[in-house]
């Protein structure tokens, strides 16, 4: 069963820049902290306040031939910022899978060192009781 991680929006800062025909939206995202139990606990840092929030930010630039409209300008500033805000979240995602994949080519190594020492002391068992 796969779980989904979840990215929240929590709240859109608008900037409005009428003479340069601008506007830049300032979105707070933050994630499930859930997503850490997929991470090893030596990457973990509970010192490290922010690590599930962080800023993502969208601009909208009106074309001269275009009138400028300033809802327009928000909605299209926000949907960039979501994107931009996605585009993080799959970044941080890959950090987990790179942090999993260490993990995994540890577990593996540690098996196979085992099943050798447990051939060796089968070896060393059977030498025992000749």
């Amino acid at each position: 069963m796969c779980q989904k991680f979840k990215l929240r929006f929590q709240e859109a800062e608008y900037h409005v820049n009428k003479e340069k025909r601008t506007v830049i939206c300032v979105l707070k995202a933050d994630y499930d902290n859930e997503l850490d139990l997929y991470r090893p606990s030596n990457y973990y840092n509970k010192n490290f306040k922010d690590f599930y929030y962080f800023k993502s930010v969208g601009v909208a630039k009106c074309d001269p031939k275009d009138e400028f409209d300033i809802t327009l300008g928000k909605r299209i500033a926000e949907s960039k910022a979501k994107r931009n805000a996605y585009k993080r979240y799959i970044n941080i995602i890959r950090g987990f899978e790179k942090d999993l994949s260490k993990s995994m080519d540890i577990m593996r190594y540690n098996k196979a060192v085992m099943l050798d020492y447990i051939k060796k002391e089968e070896e060393h068992y059977k030498t025992l009781i000749q």
